[in-house]
């Protein structure tokens, strides 16, 4: 008996013997002539059940399983317990797997088959009760060891399958936990620049024309005095700081309604030293300094002007938050 390994294993286990296979050929031509009647009342069986009914239903399916299954017992009792006979057994239970039979109806459609041939086993032994327990117990390994051949590639595939579809739920639910995380990020961006930028219309709206009144006589004033005038300098720091809060004020609705536009080149010092505008009368308030070295041919990089400036306002804000308890209060920027 050449078996692979694992099957020689199993075969060594159940001590089924060269002594064996040759007692189960000799009773299988013995009862070659009764076999078709045993298929015959062995799927007559199988067919009272609904559910293998249906699994049976296909035209012509019953009697291409009658041809295979008479095939199956002569090979049973045929003695030759081979590689091709190895093959054969774990083809079967590829096949159960793919036609979705549960291994519960193998198992027990195995007993049944052995308890219609066992008659016909005792017959051909002509009432020698050793001949017939010796033929009854190689049979029984025999049959023991199709079922673990059928069985280990029937649990092997559908492990096989099982990982597969762990796989691809792992691959499904990291893609929706990453879904929910972007989302979930841009609910709060939204909401949060939502409210910023009512705020900032807000803004606009009450110190919009009081700005500009201010200015205009400011700039009314500016024309009317002599040049040698003691109040010019006056006049002209409320020109300068109405306009700083003009930009200030359209800068931050830029800020909080940004449009979905492509990145451009940008000028990273003229991007910083707008945000620096936007915070530094909070960082002087709070005692904080803050130093910008850059480079002065600092290239421009592609980017969205205003989403580099939430960035840089971020890593401001979160440095400010981090020195607020130090003795020496101070960020530094630089290239």
């Amino acid at each position: 008996m050449s078996l692979g390994p694992e099957a020689a294993a199993h075969r060594r286990f159940l001590r089924l013997t060269e002594a064996d296979a040759r007692l189960l050929a000799e009773v299988g031509r013995l009862v070659e002539g009764e076999l078709p009647a045993v298929v015959d009342a062995f799927y007559d069986h199988l067919l009272r059940f609904p559910e293998l009914a249906r699994l049976l239903s296909a035209p012509g399916m019953v009697e291409r399983l009658r041809r295979t299954q008479l095939a199956y017992l002569k090979e049973l009792l045929g003695g030759r317990y081979d590689a091709a006979y190895e093959a054969k057994r774990r083809r079967v239970g590829e096949r159960h797997l793919e036609i979705g039979l549960e291994p519960r109806w193998y198992m027990e459609s195995f007993n049944l088959l052995v308890q219609l041939l066992l008659p016909h086993v005792a017959a051909a032994c002509g009432g020698d009760r050793d001949r017939f327990l010796a033929a009854t117990l190689a049979l029984g390994r025999v049959v023991t060891l199709d079922q673990e051949l059928a069985m280990e590639r029937y649990v092997e595939l559908y492990t096989r399958q099982l990982d597969e579809a762990n796989r691809r739920l792992r691959e499904r639910t990291d893609d929706l936990e990453q879904r929910v995380e972007e989302r979930t990020r841009e609910l709060i961006y939204s909401g949060r620049f939502a409210l910023i930028g009512e705020l900032a219309s807000g803004l606009a709206h009450e110190i919009g024309t009081p700005l500009n009144i201010i200015s205009g006589t400011a700039d009314w004033l500016l024309s009317e005095l002599p040049e040698g005038s003691t109040h010019r300098q006056e006049l002209e720091t409320i020109v300068r700081q109405t306009q700083r809060i003009t930009d200030l004020v359209w800068q931050l609705l830029r800020f909080a309604r940004p449009e979905e536009v492509e990145p451009v080149a940008t000028d990273l010092a003229e991007v910083l030293a707008q945000v620096r505008s936007l915070v530094q009368h909070r960082l002087e308030k709070e005692g904080i300094s803050l130093a910008v070295a850059l480079e002065p041919e600092l290239p421009p990089v592609r980017a969205v002007p205003e989403q580099l400036q939430q960035v840089f306002l971020n890593l401001l804000v979160n440095a400010a938050h981090a020195v607020a308890g130090r003795e020496r209060r101070e960020i530094r920027v630089a290239t």
